[in-house]
């Protein structure tokens, strides 16, 4: 296997990704420890400082604002 595949890096074949083998289901070409690594939603350091930076000062910001226009804005109706 190791040979054929250096052959293929040789005449610079190109990798199909969606190629499945004849005969074979699939959702069972792949190996569980791929399909994890695939799927995990891995929280990354970006979400959590844009998390800080801009979702809690805008639910901060929402959440004055309801407050000042529920209890301190005299409406004039």
């Amino acid at each position: 296997m190791e040979t054929r595949g250096r052959q293929l890096a040789a005449q610079q074949v190109t990798v199909d990704s969606k190629h499945v083998p004849p005969g074979l289901d699939p959702d069972l070409m792949y190996s569980d420890r791929y399909v994890q690594r695939a799927y995990h939603n891995r929280p990354t350091s970006l979400g959590r400082v844009s998390f800080w930076i801009l979702a809690v000062p805008m639910a901060l910001g929402l959440g004055g604002l309801l407050i000042w226009l529920v209890f301190l804005k005299r409406w004039s109706i």
